[in-house]
């Protein structure tokens, strides 16, 4: 898109155009976006099909094409350890994992970077540091005193520590299939969140919703990348897997 002006106030003329002497080429693009999360099944991620439909409509009239999502480089060795095996009681919980290369977080990334924990109530339902049950708050309503409700202790292997969170909450739970979803979200100034090749170690409560075994997977990370302009951007992401003491 090219502004042009041209003429004064009330001129009648029309501005002229030369056009090279290889021509001119046009191209069209036609592309859609959104904050909102996508979800799909496992094993769904590539060739979906996408369609048109009247706003409003729950039926599609045309099929305009495909869409193939990638997955995300993986955080590593993504655990949450229970500091007591003990279900349907809130015990505290250390949420481990370790950045890749997290390319782009810190240099390429303008905007504010996250860290999200998600939770499902199938597995692990989070808690607050009191023991209650969070709230969902949405991103105006974020603070950086939250984050202390919501988190009792932070370590990096980082020589700075642990990144100082810009504001935390709790987004909105949602429920889908019978499951409840929550998702804890810290977000970070930009250039001053996560590092790559780092471990990092959160503590937080959390309450079983049944015994559950060592291995299970009762949680997923995400690591983003510019949180306002692509809220739910992967830089790396990976499932987290229950440890249980001894």
């Amino acid at each position: 898109r090219i502004p042009v002006a041209f003429g004064e106030a009330g001129a009648s003329s029309l501005p002229a155009f030369a056009v090279a002497a290889e021509g001119a080429r046009w191209v069209r693009h036609s592309r859609a976006s959104t904050k909102r999360e996508l979800l799909l099944s496992p094993g769904a991620a590539s060739s979906l099909h996408v369609c048109w439909g009247p706003p409003g409509s729950s039926t599609a009239t045309a099929e305009v094409g495909t869409i193939n999502f990638v997955a995300a480089p993986a955080l590593s060795k993504a655990v949450v350890a229970l500091v007591a095996p003990t279900a349907l009681e809130t015990v505290p919980a250390v949420v481990a994992f370790e950045t890749a290369a997290l390319d782009g977080a810190n240099d390429a990334v303008t905007g504010s970077t996250a860290l999200i924990l998600r939770f499902t109530s199938d597995a692990l339902e989070a808690r607050l540091v009191d023991g209650s049950t969070p709230v969902g708050a949405t991103r105006a309503e974020a603070a950086q005193t939250f984050c202390g409700m919501m988190f009792s202790e932070a370590w990096s292997s980082d020589t700075d520590g642990f990144p100082l969170p810009k504001r935390c909450r709790f987004r909105p739970s949602y429920t889908a299939s019978g499951v409840t979803t929550s998702e804890a979200e810290l977000e970070f100034e930009p250039g001053r969140g996560l590092r790559p090749t780092t471990r990092y170690q959160l503590v937080m409560n959390v309450k079983a919703a049944a015994p559950l075994a060592a291995g299970a997977v009762v949680a997923h990370l995400t690591a983003t990348g510019d949180s306002w302009r692509q809220p739910n951007a992967a830089l790396e992401a990976s499932d987290a897997v229950l440890a249980l003491p001894g």
